[in-house]
C-alpha cells in the first residue's frame, strides 16, 4: 500500500477568502443561473467555463464576466433515453473538432455534440 502525503501546515493556519462565485450561486434549480450539482468543469483559451450539471443533464457554458450560462446541451429529462444525456459523468472539450465528448453513463456511451452551433438547446439530439 502507498504511503499518505500529509503536508506539514501550521495547526493555526486559516484559508484567506478571496475566491468569487463565477457559475452558478443562485440555489439548486434549472434556471440560466443556477445549477443542480456541478460536477465537472472545463476552461477553455478565451477563459469560458463549461460545467456538467449533474442532475439537470446538461451542459452549460458561462462566458467570463456572466450573470447567467447558455445551455450547450440539454438532456431535458429522460423521456427519450437513446437522444438524450442522463447523469453524465464528465466531459472534454476537443479544440480539433470543436466538439464536446461526453461521458454518458446511463446510456452507457460516449457521444460527440458540435460546438458549432452555439445554442444547441432541448430540441438539438446527440450525435454518435
Amino acid at each position: 500500500m502507498g504511503s499518505l502525503f500529509i503536508p506539514n501546515i501550521n495547526p493555526n493556519a486559516s484559508w484567506i477568502q478571496y475566491g468569487i462565485t463565477v457559475a452558478g450561486g443562485h440555489g439548486k434549480g434549472k434556471r440560466f443561473n443556477q445549477l443542480f450539482y456541478p460536477s465537472h468543469v472545463y476552461v477553455d483559451d478565451d477563459q469560458n467555463i463549461y460545467v456538467s450539471d449533474y442532475v439537470n443533464d446538461r451542459i452549460v457554458k458561462w462566458k467570463k464576466d456572466a450573470t447567467r450560462g447558455q445551455i450547450l446541451v440539454d438532456g431535458n429529462g429522460k423521456k427519450r433515453p437513446n437522444d438524450l444525456l442522463s447523469s453524465h459523468v464528465s466531459f472534454i472539450v476537443d479544440k480539433d473538432s470543436d466538439a464536446l465528448i461526453i461521458a454518458d453513463r446511463y446510456n452507457q456511451r460516449v457521444v460527440q455534440q458540435s460546438l458549432q452551433n452555439e445554442r444547441m438547446g432541448r430540441n438539438n439530439y446527440l450525435r454518435y
